[in-house]
């Protein structure tokens, strides 16, 4: 540790020596650069900045009640148009209407535009502006005349304005056009789904999944108008029956004719038994199950066979007409209850006509049962391909519905932008007329004089020293030797001699202290006058 400081105080006292030798040499060049840099910095020309403060204003409707068409921030706004405005073409177009940098217009355009640019600044008055919205942002430029000044940032303003309002008129119209063209779009696919579900429902129509309902209940009702008539169908051939049973009665028979009435009555009592046997069944099938139960069914369907049999067996043969016509003349004739047989064969020929349209009525309602029958089976299949019609309408109604609001929207976001266009942009601070001069920094120059000056007089006074092959200090000469120092002389000054080195220090500092005053007063007078 000792040794160390030993060192480290060698050294300083060495820095020192240098510091005290060469002093005239790092004051003399602090001081011609200084004052030289000084003179030098009021050469250049002045340069005048305009300023402008532009401020954002919000709008006047709420953005819950108009969403507007631009969502942009403001950030994001001011750069886009900034971008535009510090295009070659427009910076070109102000430097010739105001007929900025004569010098350097042979230099090209795109020279000419960096050159402007550097002279513009637009800059964000908010403290935070990525977290915070913009309220406000400045514009300013700079020249060496300070109308010029103001002109060119007036000129810039306006740009911002224009340029703002062509923007947001753009936005505005393309998004409202846009929004036209799907809205047509989405129209045309709306009326397309709407007529393929308007042509399914008609091609279908008793098919559908709305008609099941309807279809069930008039199904139900036409089976029992079928079974009814059925009913009804049943009395009417038991009547027949009994009417050829009586008419059968008044017609003269030969033997073998009365060997058949004789066989008659118990074959129609036969079937007549099995006939009433088969209607208890049917009666007591109905009372647990539907009348399309397959039972059911097939009971009926032996109740009609049955019936069929007994209208056979009850009607005597057809004979030919003349023989007809001659029995029945003969019949009439021979016989003493010739009104009674008339009555019975008119009521047994009604009672045939009855039947027969009892029958053609069946034969419809099972027609249309079979029919409302084959409706429902369908109605699944019907219901599946019209939910994916139904679906596609709905969807396409849906998305012409939210275009159509979002178009009422734009439309709306466009005339409150028209309305508010020249409120948006507002110029709270106009074009300053700058009666001081900006620039040049003539302190930061002169500071910088300063400073570089004295870096340069160490340099040279180092250099200086480091080419002095003179002894300073006692270690200096016993490092040179290689032989150790026995004897120091010091030096022998006479009174002559020690009055010249007297004068010469006061010299000296007298030199030195006019320097620094001279030095100083310059600073001071940069300081106050710019």
């Amino acid at each position: 540790m000792p040794e160390q400081n030993s060192d480290i105080n060698a050294t300083l006292n060495r820095l020192k020596g240098i510091l005290v030798r060469r002093c005239w040499w790092i004051l003399v060049i602090t001081c011609v650069v200084s004052l030289g840099v000084i003179p030098a910095s009021y050469l250049l020309p002045n340069h005048y900045r305009s300023e402008a403060i532009i401020f954002m204003a919000n709008p006047g409707v709420s953005g819950q009640y108009v969403t507007p068409n631009n969502t942009t921030n403001e950030m994001e706004a001011i750069d886009t148009i900034t971008r535009e405005i510090l295009s070659r073409d427009r910076l070109q177009k102000i430097a010739d209407e105001y007929g900025l940098y004569p010098r350097q217009r042979q230099t090209g355009s795109a020279a000419l535009a960096a050159l402007m640019r550097n002279d513009i600044e637009v800059l964000p008055l908010s403290k935070n502006p990525e977290r915070r919205p913009m309220n406000a942002f400045l514009v300013a430029f700079t020249a060496t005349d300070p109308w010029t000044a103001q002109k060119v940032t007036s000129s810039l303003i306006s740009l911002f304005i224009e340029k703002n309002k062509l923007t947001e008129q753009q936005v505005n119209s393309g998004t409202t056009s846009f929004l036209e063209q799907q809205l047509q779009s989405a129209k045309d696919d709306l009326d397309r789904e709407a007529a393929t579900l308007q042509s399914f429902k008609m091609q279908y129509l008793g098919q559908l999944p709305e008609q099941q309902g309807e279809n069930l209940q008039v199904l139900a009702g036409l089976q029992f108008q079928l079974q009814g008539l059925q009913s009804e169908l049943t009395h009417a051939r038991q009547q027949h029956a009994y009417l050829q049973a009586m008419i059968s009665q008044y017609t003269p028979v030969n033997g073998a004719h009365g060997s058949d009435a004789a066989q008659a009555p118990g074959s129609l009592a036969a079937i007549q038994e099995d006939l009433a046997r088969l209607r208890r069944q049917r009666a007591d099938l109905l009372s647990r199950y539907s009348p399309l139960y397959p039972d059911v069914v097939a009971v009926n369907q032996q109740i009609s066979d049955e019936e069929s049999q007994l209208y056979r067996s009850a009607s005597p043969p057809k004979p030919s007409s003349e023989s007809k016509t001659v029995a029945s003349d003969a019949a009439v004739a021979g016989s003493p209850l010739e009104p009674a047989a008339i009555q019975l064969r008119s009521q047994l020929q009604a009672n045939e006509m009855e039947i027969e349209d009892a029958q053609k009525q069946s034969r419809q309602l099972t027609a249309q049962i079979a029919n409302y029958q084959q409706r429902l089976t369908f109605t699944p299949v019907r219901e599946q391909r019209l939910e994916e019609v139904q679906r596609n309408f709905d969807l396409s109604k849906q998305h012409y519905a939210d275009l159509l609001n979002k178009k009422t929207q734009s439309e709306l976001a466009t005339k409150l932008a028209a309305q508010q266009s020249n409120q948006q942009f507002q110029v709270i601070d106009p074009a300053s007329l700058p009666l001081k001069p900006a620039g040049p920094n003539r302190q930061k120059i002169a500071l910088g004089g300063v400073a570089g000056g004295l870096v340069l007089g160490l340099g040279i006074g180092l250099l200086v020293e480091a080419r002095d092959r003179s002894f300073h200090i006692e270690n200096e000469a016993r490092a040179y030797f290689p032989l150790p120092l026995v004897l120091g002389i010091p030096p022998l000054l006479t009174v002559r001699e020690r009055r010249v080195r007297v004068r010469r220090m006061r010299l000296g500092w007298a030199i030195g202290c006019l320097m620094l005053l001279m030095l100083v007063a310059a600073q001071v007078y940069v300081y106050r006058n710019g």
